[in-house]
């Protein structure tokens, strides 16, 4: 796994979630969801350096190990 991380001592990295979700027209203008799908990801503000990954679950139990994979300390 050759995966950068971002970030750095004295920058600021703002991570967040994002619902995506397509929606199927019906005949009669009802609009249904098809699929949804949760992303997680963070940017370094000075940098602009980013990272984005689809996440089943959004609990402390999966998003820590990501953060600690794709975001340096400090």
């Amino acid at each position: 796994n050759n995966l950068a991380q971002i970030g750095s001592p004295g920058h600021i990295v703002q991570i967040n979630e994002s619902c995506i979700s397509s929606a199927k027209r019906s005949r009669n203008r009802n609009a249904r969801p098809v699929r949804t799908r949760w992303v997680f990801g963070g940017i370094d503000t000075q940098t602009k350096d980013a990272f984005l990954v689809e996440v089943n679950k959004r609990d402390a139990a999966t998003l820590l190990p990501l953060i600690q994979r794709h975001v340096l300390p400090g």
